[in-house]
């Protein structure tokens, strides 16, 4: 089986149908269809090959003449006209179209990643921001408590000293009252 044949069978496969259960002259008009088709591709493998090929740059005009790049770059005339003509040259040309898009897709895709990892670190630093508010809850809450409780055993430690001072109050006016009972003997 040649190339053509296996084209047909794979795209009839693509749209379900069995080469076999064609009719004779739907398979010679597929063979005729098929072959245009492959030689299509084929000159337009060839004229992409071409226009890969047929691109310049100043450094390779430089290089077809046999002079340094730095010959262009300090004339000022020499190098503008050969930027005019790159750019007037390329304007029709597909493939440097295609080029350029290329280009422009990887630099949108690396943005597109880089947006998607600041992203992801924005999330994350949104998780961790609420967790640290909701650990900050806990702790004021502890805090609250605690203070509540540090409140009560103040009270309780001010109620001691004043019991304490009433206590010691007592007790030195029973010692004057005993005092004054010897001094009165």
């Amino acid at each position: 089986m040649d190339s053509i044949e296996r084209n047909i069978v794979t795209k009839l496969k693509e749209l379900n149908v069995n080469i076999d259960s064609l009719k004779p002259f739907e398979k010679e008009y597929l063979i005729q269809i098929e072959s245009i088709i492959s030689k299509k591709a084929q000159i337009q493998e060839e004229a992409i090959k071409t226009l890969k090929a047929n691109k310049f740059s100043l450094s390779s005009i430089a290089k077809e003449i046999g002079c340094s790049r730095t010959t262009f770059y300090n004339n000022r005339i020499l190098k503008a006209y050969i930027e005019l003509s790159e750019a007037l040259f390329n304007e029709g040309n597909p493939y440097k179209a295609y080029e350029d898009l290329k280009t422009a897709k990887s630099l949108v895709e690396a943005q597109v990643d880089k947006m998607i990892a600041r992203d992801v670190h924005a999330e994350i630093l949104s998780h961790e921001n609420k967790e640290l508010h909701n650990t900050i809850k806990e702790k004021n809450k502890v805090i609250n408590s605690l203070q509540a409780r540090n409140a009560e055993l103040s009270n309780e430690l001010q109620n001691y000293r004043t019991q304490s001072k009433v206590h010691s109050n007592k007790d030195v006016k029973s010692k004057k009252q005993v005092i004054d009972i010897n001094k009165h003997k």
